[in-house]
């Protein structure tokens, strides 16, 4: 793609660069060239293990989109590690992060870590896919999670909750959800969580 075109492409003004690199929500264009890696690093990043959280907790004042994979496995549940806890505790104040790809799976241990990643500021995210699958939340998990209502430009959000135990509590939780102010997209699975009709009318 590049290739034929370099000279001409990489002539375009910065704040071109900068857009392109918004649309296609990739760190591809920050490896074409030093110039390039200069201008664009940091601000989408994707990684698969918890060291990759603390690497992206340096890319935070610039981060505009973040793909985390931090899926143990069933034969390597060791929880996660402080540091990752507290690179994700500290994603809540970026400035610039609009999109928020977590998998957590059979992963978080601790409500209070739980806590921590997904409460706060989070003022310009719209996006955000989040598997919590397997770490039995429970209803108080679902609470913390309902406090992404107060994300201000949260328009979709896609929530995996299968086998958390949130029974109806924790679903009535969740329907406070539909208070966000520009959600408009909401996909939430509660497959094996006990959740009978009094939950499932809440979120009706």
């Amino acid at each position: 793609f590049f290739e034929p075109m370099a000279p001409q492409f990489l002539d375009l003004p910065k704040e071109v660069m900068e857009l392109v690199s918004d649309l296609v929500a990739t760190y591809t264009l920050s490896h074409v060239s030093q110039a390039l890696w200069v201008l664009l690093r940091g601000r989408h990043y994707r990684s698969r293990h918890a060291e990759g959280a603390a690497l992206a907790l340096e890319q935070v004042p610039v981060l505009r989109t973040l793909h985390l994979n931090l899926f143990l496995g069933a034969q390597n549940n060791l929880g996660m590690e402080d540091a990752g806890a507290q690179a994700l505790a500290a994603l809540k104040e970026a400035p610039k992060l609009h999109t928020l790809h977590l998998d957590v799976r059979l992963n978080v241990r601790e409500l209070h870590i739980l806590h921590l990643h997904l409460t706060g500021n989070f003022r310009e995210l719209h996006s955000l896919h989040l598997d919590l699958s397997r770490n039995i939340i429970k209803a108080a998990g679902a609470q913390t999670l309902a406090a992404l209502k107060d994300a201000p430009e949260l328009h979709t959000l896609h929530l995996n909750l299968h086998s958390n135990a949130v029974e109806n509590a924790g679903a009535q939780a969740l329907a406070a959800l539909k208070e966000a102010p520009e959600l408009h997209t909401l996909h939430l699975n509660l497959h094996s969580n006990a959740v009978e009709n009094a939950g499932a009318q809440a979120l009706a």
